[in-house]
């Protein structure tokens, strides 16, 4: 148990680079609950990257959102597919 908080720090900075990535690092402190829904989108794709999965499945990702919100979460998934090598830590 000792060793799990040793590390915290690290988690911490990983889920913040993941944030980064998402665009949501000045939204680190929101409960999720109070973001707008493009944001909890782009939460939802941070959980997702945090998961270090191989493939990444977005079924219709823009689903429920305004025109004003569109193009960040496209730009969000560009960011991502540019980006896929690199690692998250």
């Amino acid at each position: 148990m000792v060793k799990h908080y040793l590390n915290y720090k690290k988690f911490e900075q990983r889920a913040h680079t993941i944030l980064e990535r998402v665009l949501l690092d000045d939204k680190a402190d929101y409960v999720a609950a109070n973001l707008a829904h493009g944001e909890k989108r782009k939460l939802e794709i941070a959980m997702l990257l945090a998961l270090e999965t191989e493939i990444l499945l977005l079924d219709e990702p823009t689903a429920g959102m305004s025109l004003e919100e569109v193009p960040a979460i496209i730009e969000v998934i560009k960011q991502i597919k540019k980006k896929k090598t690199e690692p998250l830590y």
